[in-house]
């Protein structure tokens, strides 16, 4: 009886362990201005809840505090992993915005981001809370935790993991991030260098214009035309790129388990 409760306390651990690193680098969770109490409380009541879907295999084994460490490292790493590929996904959207600010004249308007501590673009700001509330809409948070719970069914907390897909398969979650900065860039910034080329021309035919202030004032009107045209398509860009993001999380993790079975 005291067995089975130090492997259920055991398995509990370790899986709150993943769960919190999960929570500590995913976008849609990582709130550095939530106090850690409430984050530490979401931790441990989704462990929980997870634990008993779970205590089904062997428990691990464990014969030192130091093997004990090690797993632990382990389970974050892990839940690190899904937390940063979401992170990574998103800072294609911070990208697109630092592009177009670049290209409108915008590169010095940055604005305090208390999230990063540190001082980021507007736009980049801007589409960074966009994607955000636009995760939730779609549901990215549920399919976030839908992950991270059949990642405890596909790899069990405590056994060994193969880190070689995990590597490939953030690789290609940031191929996909530069992918989805050059999507939404693409049309504003093609829009902005066609402002330019035509206010040049202006200039040129009618020197006695101020092309600097007209310029600016009117790239200022072309970005605004061009975001409100455009932010409808992030809802699509983000649900589309989400869901490959996650089937690769997945793909990794499934590649373990079938490997896992073919050695027993």
């Amino acid at each position: 009886m005291l067995s089975q409760y130090a492997h259920d306390w055991l398995l509990a651990t370790l899986i709150f362990t993943r769960i919190s690193g999960m929570l500590i680098t995913a976008p849609a969770f990582a709130w550095q201005s939530a106090p850690a109490a409430i984050r530490v409380l979401f931790a441990l009541m989704l462990a929980v809840v997870v634990t008993p879907l779970v205590a089904t295999g062997d428990p691990p084994s464990v014969v030192s505090l130091a093997e004990l460490f090690v797993l632990g490292c382990r389970e974050a790493l892990l839940g690190v992993s899904i937390g940063l590929a979401i992170r990574i996904l998103f800072a294609g959207f911070m990208l697109s915005g630092a592009l177009a600010g670049q290209t409108s004249g915008l590169r010095m308007a940055n604005v305090t981001d208390p999230e990063n501590a540190t001082s980021t673009p507007v736009l980049s700001r801007f589409l960074e809370i966009a994607t955000l509330a636009t995760f939730f809409l779609i549901g990215g948070h549920r399919q976030v935790i839908r992950v991270l719970i059949d990642s405890l069914q596909w790899s069990p907390p405590g056994t060994e993991f193969g880190w070689t897909g995990m590597v490939h398969a953030l690789v290609e979650i940031m191929t996909q991030s530069f992918v989805v900065a050059i999507r939404l860039a693409a049309p504003v910034v093609a829009a902005l260098l066609l402002t330019i080329l035509v206010i040049g021309l202006i200039s040129r035919t009618v020197p006695q214009l101020n092309s600097l202030s007209i310029g600016l004032s009117f790239q200022s009107l072309v970005l605004l035309a061009m975001l409100t045209c455009s932010l409808g398509s992030v809802s699509w860009v983000l649900e589309a790129h989400t869901g490959q993001a996650l089937a690769t999380l997945k793909e990794a993790f499934m590649n373990r388990a079938d490997a896992a079975t073919m050695m027993k």
